[in-house]
């Protein structure tokens, strides 16, 4: 048996990854009991496994409360995804990231598959470089969770977890370098944040400011004065029908 590299290795066709990580785990039901002499036993258990991917791009492959099939690396299963975030950092002008993580969902999974070959791998992913929210360079973050159901055994899948979709939440953070007054919500508010990903596409966040902060640096350790950074963060509210609007154009989440 030889190792493995991660030369052109992807999980489920996904475009850009940048690495994935996926866990087997067999639930621990250790005990101590009268007639155990002195130690800890064990018994066979119910199983599960999570996984996270991290790739590149403005939009992950997969948003929360989505089924998919998750496999690579000896382990395979029909998955669901708990949660994806979108970072982005003008600043550095580096490459638009996103992250997913899932879990097991659905009993008994899929046949285990070895790595996958890349076959459509994104040449252009996009540079954050110039994507601050409204003019003021910054970074931002969107961190979308799907609260999905507790897990249940069923007897006929073998030890295998069962999930299913749960209610969407999502925060949304950004720092601008403008003037503190200029284009921040005000805390407690209803507000509506654009997160751009290129020129012409973006995200839409709709709805409560969270915090609004001003940070002050008077100076560094160089003795340096810092420019006034606000921050701002909006929770998502789905109130009279709203929606986030992915840079696709789609409303998310979709409609029960």
């Amino acid at each position: 048996m030889g190792v493995i590299s991660g030369l052109g290795a992807t999980i489920n066709g996904y475009s850009c990854v940048e690495k994935f990580t996926i866990v087997g785990e067999g639930l621990d039901n250790a005990v101590a009991c009268s007639s155990s002499d002195g130690k800890v036993v064990r018994a066979l258990t119910n199983k599960d496994w999570k996984g996270e991917c991290h790739g590149y791009g403005g939009t992950p492959p997969v948003m929360p409360g989505a089924l998919l099939s998750f496999k690579g690396g000896g382990v395979g299963g029909n998955g669901i995804c708990d949660r994806a975030v979108v970072t982005c950092d003008p600043q550095r002008a580096e490459i638009i990231q996103w992250s997913i993580w899932v879990s097991a969902a659905s009993g008994v999974p899929a046949a285990n598959s070895a790595f996958e070959t890349a076959t459509a791998v994104a040449l252009n992913p996009g540079s954050s470089k110039g994507m601050g929210v409204g003019g003021g360079g910054g970074s931002w973050k969107l961190d979308i969770r799907c609260h999905n159901t507790p897990p249940v055994w069923l007897s006929a899948d073998l030890g295998w977890p069962n999930r299913s979709r749960g209610y969407v939440d999502a925060i949304a953070e950004w720092e601008q370098f403008l003037d503190p007054n200029t284009n921040m919500p005000t805390e407690g508010d209803a507000a509506t944040v654009i997160l751009p990903v290129t020129v012409s596409t973006s995200w839409t966040v709709p709805g409560i400011c969270l915090e609004h902060a001003i940070e002050v640096i008077v100076h560094d350790r160089q003795n340096r004065p810092q420019y006034v950074k606000s921050i701002g963060k909006i929770g998502f509210s789905g109130a009279a029908s709203a929606s986030i609007t992915t840079p696709s154009g789609a409303a998310y989440p979709a409609p029960l």
